[in-house]
């Protein structure tokens, strides 16, 4: 996975999240999903809620998780329901820790995100 984020100059940086997506790939497989695309929406809705309490608990990355909700995301075919529409915040997460460091304003950005995907289940 790719993300950009901007520096002090403003300049576009791309950072590349390859190990995070490979511990992502392995969270799959722990949980038993082989192939997401054939997973049915339930399932991926149920994985979506045990990966924000494993985030919770240490047991995920930021980045993990944001790898993880980038993967599942492209998966689901509505994307216009409360969970497509976490599920793409989720996979922002990244993004807006990294760009909350050099753009002003952006720290309350991911706060509330953050705090929107977390309380997914409230």
């Amino acid at each position: 996975m790719k993300i950009k984020s901007w520096d002090s100059s403003e300049k576009s940086n791309e950072i590349h999240l390859d190990r995070a997506m490979t511990e992502a790939l392995r969270y799959l497989k722990r949980n038993g999903i082989v192939e997401l695309n054939n997973t049915a929406l339930s399932k991926k809705e149920e994985l979506f809620s045990r990966a924000i309490d494993d985030y919770k608990k240490g047991e995920l990355s930021l980045d993990e998780f944001s790898c993880l909700c980038e993967k599942l995301w492209w998966t689901i075919d509505n994307k216009n329901n409360k969970l497509a529409e976490t599920i793409l915040k989720g996979a922002e997460l990244s993004f807006y820790e990294r760009a909350s460091v050099t753009q002003e304003n952006m720290e309350s950005n991911f706060i509330n995100v953050l705090r929107k995907v977390m309380n997914y289940k409230e």
